[in-house]
């Protein structure tokens, strides 16, 4: 499986109690912006360790386009990345949300 996402640069931001994990690819004359939303599950039962994300939105076009324009995707590839952009943006927040590197708006 192709890592189309490792390699462009993330931020993630929380605004009230939602958290966007940006995507962010830098081109002249402007920059590419795509990214995911975040809402954490507050119902919480005796059984669960760890904070549960529910994915709301996903607005990733331009990045899409974007990586379609320099590798031509198939339709496999697609249902691949659309795996890879649920998984990694949920990584990657997760990861920010544990070493507390969290921008907040």
């Amino acid at each position: 499986m192709h890592n189309y996402l490792s390699n462009i640069p993330t931020i993630v931001e929380c605004t009230g109690e939602e958290y966007q994990v940006l995507y962010v690819i830098e081109e002249q004359p402007t920059n590419i912006v795509g990214g995911c939303t975040y809402k954490e599950w507050k119902n919480k039962s005796k059984f669960q360790v760890e904070p549960i994300y529910i994915l709301t939105q996903v607005y990733m076009m331009d990045i899409l386009s974007y990586i379609n324009e320099k590798s031509p995707l198939n339709e496999g590839d697609l249902i691949n990345l659309q795996r890879e952009i649920r998984e990694h943006s949920l990584s990657i927040l997760k990861h920010h949300l544990s070493s507390g590197s969290l921008s907040q708006i």
